[in-house]
């Protein structure tokens, strides 16, 4: 869980470093674009975090119900706002890697007749259920080893 956000934050510092060495101005558009941008870009800008925050949740060492039960492992189960920004992010990183970014990997294999052949992040959408189980399991462990843990 922390490794993915030190990834995140070391890949955006890179970045922010990278923008301003080479563009040294600010780009300018017109009046309208400019507005419409402004409002637009920070609400889909913080969109994005928020189902990428949602979905480094389940690689985290909660409890596998962790948020009084509002963070369910199970498909579609008391998703946020009715909309599982956890499930977007995985769906649109999985997406991805079967398009635009696809792998060719001989070796891989698919449920998809038309996926054969490529490395794809979680082609048969197991991820949430599998770190579920290893959450749970994690639990399980704290609890026969009485170990110190932060309480549900």
């Amino acid at each position: 869980f922390l490794a993915i956000w030190l990834i995140f934050a070391l890949a955006m510092a890179i970045m922010r470093i990278i923008t301003d060495a080479v563009s040294k101005h600010q780009v300018r558009f017109k009046a309208p674009v400019e507005h419409v941008g402004r409002l637009l870009f920070p609400f889909l800008t913080g969109w994005v975090l928020v189902c990428l925050a949602c979905a480094s949740l389940h690689t985290a060492p909660l409890a596998r119900t962790a948020f009084k039960g509002s963070f369910q492992p199970e498909y579609m189960s008391k998703n946020f706002l009715f909309l599982a920004p956890d499930r977007m992010w995985l769906g649109f990183v999985q997406s991805r890697s079967a398009g635009a970014l696809s792998v060719n990997d001989p070796d891989a294999s698919s449920p998809y007749p038309e996926d054969q052949g490529k490395r794809i992040f979680d082609p048969a959408g197991e991820f949430v259920a599998k770190y579920g189980q290893r959450r749970a399991d994690l639990e399980a462990l704290n609890e026969k080893n009485d170990s110190i843990r932060v309480k549900k």
